[in-house]
């Protein structure tokens, strides 16, 4: 039975270092999936924000003419 125990919480301990392994792989998929997500959301306010603009810019020149 003592066997049975310890084979139990060497695979138990075996997995854990698994978990371990992929843990800075995790790390590095959240800080650059987070990083793209950020630059891809900031690009796209400045898009928006500078068609805003550039749409003034027509309008009140349509109103000059």
């Amino acid at each position: 039975m003592e066997l049975l125990w310890s084979d139990v919480i060497l695979a138990n301990m075996k997995e854990e270092k698994r978990e371990d392994n992929l843990l800075p792989f995790y790390w590095l998929l959240l800080i650059v999936g987070g990083s793209i997500v950020c630059t891809l959301s900031y690009v796209s306010w400045r898009k928006y924000h500078g068609e805003k603009k550039d749409k003034q810019h027509r309008d009140n020149d349509k109103l000059i003419d």
